[in-house]
This record gives structure tokens, sequence and C-alpha cells, in this order.
């Protein structure tokens, strides 16, 4: 079933404890996160279903970045390092100010580093969001595979 992102807001209230308003839900759909439409003067519908497998994978990534934080050996790059190092990150539409919005909304562990004076988000958060990316893309084609 598709909504409209306000439609969902209201549908699933948990996701405003983590920001998310109509302007991320459409960063997640640039991000390729969640499958959606346009409709009437270019709004956006969200399928549901992928909004709520978006909405487990935050579930599981707060216990997992709490984990994440606790660590010493968790290794944190800059957001311009990631977009150097990890080439699917260019690929799903990241640049630096996607990577902090998507910090805040709770899909990648971010902190800022004051004796270097910006933002760096942990190597494993990255890596977990893109492989849930690659995951939804693979779940995408078995479905066209099965048609």
């Amino acid at each position: 079933m598709y909504l409209t992102c306000n439609d969902l807001i209201v549908r699933h209230p948990c996701v405003t404890l983590w920001g998310w308003d109509a302007k991320k839900i459409g960063v997640f759909n640039r991000c390729l996160l969640i499958k959606t439409r346009r409709f009437g003067d270019n709004r956006l519908s969200v399928d549901e279903s992928s909004m709520i497998r978006l909405i487990e994978f935050v579930h599981d990534c707060c216990m997992e970045n709490y984990r994440l934080k606790q660590d010493p050996n968790e290794v944190f790059m800059s957001y311009e390092e990631v977009l150097n190092y990890f080439p699917e990150a260019e690929f799903y539409n990241w640049t630096p100010t996607i990577m902090g919005l998507l910090c805040s909304a709770q899909l990648l562990l971010g902190k800022y580093c004051s004796k270097e004076a910006r933002k760096l988000v942990s190597v494993s958060s990255v890596n977990r969001l893109i492989n849930y990316t690659n995951d939804r893309f693979k779940r995408i084609s078995n479905l066209r595979n099965h048609e």
C-alpha cells in the first residue's frame, strides 16, 4: 500500500523519535532506501512495506550503534573519506550533507571529532547501510525473476 510521507509518520509514530519527517523520507527515496511513486503535482507516495523494513533496520541499528559507541576499536572516517573509500556511497547518491542527515536519522552512527574539527561516521555503520541497500536491490531483482 502506498501512503504519503505525512500519512506514514502518523501511522508509524516511532519515526518521530528519530527525527524523521517528510523531507528526510524524501532523502531516503533519493538514496534508494525505500520504494516510492510520484503522484499529482510531483508528490511522493511511499510503499509502506519498504518503510517498515527501514524502520526495522533502524530498530536493529540502535542496539548495534550503542555497542559501536562503546567499542574503542571502532574505526571512524570523515564523510569525504567514506565517499572515496566506498564507491557504492556515490552510486547511492550520498553526499557529505546526506550522510549528516543519515546520521541524524539513526541510519548511520556519527560523531563530532573536536581534534579534527569535523564530523566522522562509523565504518561499520556505513557497511551495514550499504549492505541493507544492496539486499534491497537483490530482493527487488528476485521479485522480478519470479514474475
